[in-house]
This record gives C-alpha cells, structure tokens and sequence, in this order.
C-alpha cells in the first residue's frame, strides 16, 4: 500500500475512534480541543500549572502541588496513568535542563516501593519520571540502587514526626561502582515533609562519596 495511503487510513481511523471514544484532559475530564493531541491535559489546565521557581539547594521541583497537578499526580500513581508522569517533565524539558544539568548528576535512582505495592500498583511513578529525566538529560537511571526492605504505611495521613519514624531503616543501597564517586539524584513523585529522600539519601550516603540531591514531579512544601 502506498505510504500516503497508509496516512490517510490512520488519520481516518483515529478521526473515528476520536469521535467514538474522545479523549478527555486528565484533570478536569473535559475533552482536549485537538484529539490528535498526545498529551492528555487541555491548554486551561496546562496555564493553571504553575512551576516552582525558588528552588531549594539540594531539593529540586518542577511543579507547585495545586488542584490541578494532585488530580495529575493521583492519575499517575492510582489509575495507571503511568506516562503522564514522563508527559509532564517533557512540558518543561527546558526548565529541567536549566535546574539539573548544572549539577553534574551521573546517575539517577528513583525511590524505590516495596515489592508488593509494586505488584498492586504496576509500576514504580518515580521510575516513569525517571525515564524521562534520563532522556532529557542523557544520564542513566539505576533502578536497582536502592531497594525498599520492609513494608510501610503511606506517608499521606501522617504528620511529620510519624513520618519520619515510619521510614527508618526503611531503605538499604546497594554498592555499585559507577556510583560510588559521582553526584546523585533521587527522584519522587511530591515532596512534602521531605521525610523520604532523607531516609533514601542516609541509605545512599553510605555506598557513594559524592553529592545527593533530589527531584521530585511537584512540590507540596512551602517555599
């Protein structure tokens, strides 16, 4: 079949599954303008998303954790929206290389879930944002770096103290030699208290000499 063929058949049948079954923004379910659009949020949502400016010196965030970004955060994390999470630093693939590549990161290691959330979830969110910076910054993501070695409640109902006793000891790294010199950054979903990249960031601490910052999709702290 001709090539100009095979384009006028795809365009057909996205038209009519575009017409069947529109796609709709993540946050607000109303449907996107251009259905040919491959990233699901609809331009009144993408002007609500405000990114964070004044950033800290070793917690980096993208985006500020307002309406809009939490029903984009909890698609991602509970109903399989899983590359939503790379579709949201690609929004901002210029911001994240004017933040992050100053740092001199050689590798990137997301926070790890404890396998069976794991299973129940699917996936790891922190590994799709990780994906993603490893492509915009052309740095390797090491998944297997640190691993979570017990089970733990979630940290969203809890207050900051319990936060910070329910993951001691929480995380174990794992001594790899590419990174025991080069900088670090560890990547999360939100930031809150900031209790999870410090626990991740003592177990790193133990099996790298170099510098550990964090990245995290939105940020829930005030700045």
């Amino acid at each position: 079949m001709d090539k100009s063929i095979k384009k006028a058949v795809k365009f057909f049948t996205e038209d009519v599954l575009n017409l069947l079954f529109p796609k709709l923004c993540y946050s607000c379910y109303g449907s996107l303008p251009n259905q040919r659009e491959s990233i699901y949020i609809c331009p009144k949502c993408r002007q609500s998303i405000e990114l964070v400016e004044n950033q800290e010196d070793n917690v980096f965030s993208l985006y500020k954790f307002n309406p809009s970004v939490q029903k984009l955060i909890h698609q991602i994390k509970y109903n399989q929206k899983k590359n939503l999470a790379q579709q949201l630093c690609y929004l901002q693939k210029d911001y994240i290389e004017k933040i992050l590549s100053p740092l001199n990161i050689k590798a990137l290691v997301p926070v790890p879930l404890y396998p069976t959330r794991l299973m129940e979830r699917g996936y790891n969110q922190a590994v799709q944002i990780g994906k993603a910076l490893s492509k915009i910054l052309n740095i390797p993501l090491c998944k297997s770096a640190c691993k979570r070695t017990r089970y733990t409640r979630t940290q969203t109902k809890l207050s900051k103290a319990e936060r910070e006793t329910n993951l001691v000891n929480a995380f174990k790294a794992k001594p790899i030699k590419s990174l025991q010199n080069g900088n670090i950054l560890l990547i999360d979903d939100v930031l809150t208290t900031g209790s999870t990249l410090q626990q991740v960031s003592l177990a790193m601490q133990k099996v790298t000499s170099g510098k550990i910052y964090a990245f995290t999709l939105a940020s829930a702290s005030e700045k």
